[in-house]
């Protein structure tokens, strides 16, 4: 049996890549020295999404898939099962950066846990368990 990311769970549409990437707009961002991590805040109804996004100076298409190989394999062994185990407020957009393609798997692990885990703290200081809904 193949273990994979199911592709219902991967971000494919246009309006949440802009929404993340617009001037001024409600992606936080997390840095670390591979990886870029961009949040947004995502409705409990809507499906919890990822996206891994390689950019053309990278390397060549051989390189950036490569890349996105190992970061949907380190979402999915790790970051995976703390999405659904705590219903994850947020649509995670993974931004390679060039020091990824040379970085050993334990440390792009370390560093998406670390990013993740910041991005959650944010997001709890940002909206409070205990504020009403705005319905």
């Amino acid at each position: 049996m193949r273990e994979r990311l199911p592709r219902r769970r991967i971000v494919r549409r246009r309006r949440h890549f802009d929404a993340a990437f617009a001037a001024g707009g409600s992606a936080a961002r997390f840095h670390g020295r591979a990886l870029t991590l961009l949040t947004l805040p995502r409705q409990p109804q809507d499906a919890d999404e990822v996206a891994f996004l390689t950019p053309k100076r990278i390397g060549h298409a051989a390189v950036r898939n490569r890349i996105r190989r190992r970061l949907r394999e380190a979402y999915r062994r790790h970051i995976a099962p703390k999405t659904t185990a705590a219903a994850s407020p947020l649509r995670l957009f993974w931004m390679a950066k060039s020091a990824l393609a040379t970085l050993p798997f334990p440390e792009l692990v370390a560093q998406m846990e670390t990013l993740y885990a910041n991005a959650l703290a944010a997001e709890a200081k940002r909206q409070p368990q205990g504020r009403p809904s705005d319905a």
